[in-house]
């Protein structure tokens, strides 16, 4: 399913549309923040913005069969970005699935990310999970959870979905 799709189901089932928007615009700072050109840093007041005062950052790596786990809170995670770098590096959003209701949004990400150095770029792809509240305004964000990609191929479906719903 496309970005686009996405947001045209948020639009099409929910029935108010600018909070919908405001949430698509919050998940795409998300990304625009992360990114950077060479000789620059993530754009932490964007970030800053962006998260709330208590969320917590989740991020886990797999390198030689072994998960590398993270944890860190707001104040950490932007602290460890915030940083002048000699490259240049780039978010590329390229599947998103968004869950909405009322002031709480549920988005699952797959992402491109891209850094280059002195001409060569490494890519790599990562899936998130992040969870925002709207505090009547703004959307904030108050978990981030990212994995990068290991052997296992990244894909946004679900595993299972349960209702017990009286029919």
């Amino acid at each position: 399913m496309s970005l686009a799709a996405c947001t045209l189901v948020a639009k099409e089932h929910y029935p108010q549309d600018e909070k919908a928007n405001q949430l698509t615009e919050a998940v795409n700072r998300l990304w625009t923040g992360l990114s950077h050109e060479a000789d620059s840093g993530p754009d932490i007041k964007v970030l800053n913005d962006l998260f709330h005062d208590n969320a917590v950052i989740t991020g886990i790596r797999q390198e030689s069969n072994q998960s590398e786990l993270s944890q860190l809170t707001k104040s950490d995670f932007l602290t460890r970005i915030d940083k002048v770098n000699p490259y240049s590096f780039t978010e590329i959003e390229l599947d998103r699935i968004t869950y909405l209701y009322d002031n709480w949004a549920s988005v699952q990400s797959i992402a491109l990310s891209e850094r280059t150095q002195d001409g060569k770029t490494d890519t790599f792809k990562g899936i998130n999970s992040i969870q925002l509240a709207y505090d009547g305004k703004h959307w904030k964000i108050i978990s981030l959870f990212y994995a990068l990609e290991s052997q296992s191929p990244m894909k946004l479906e679900a595993l299972e979905h349960t209702t017990n719903a009286p029919q």
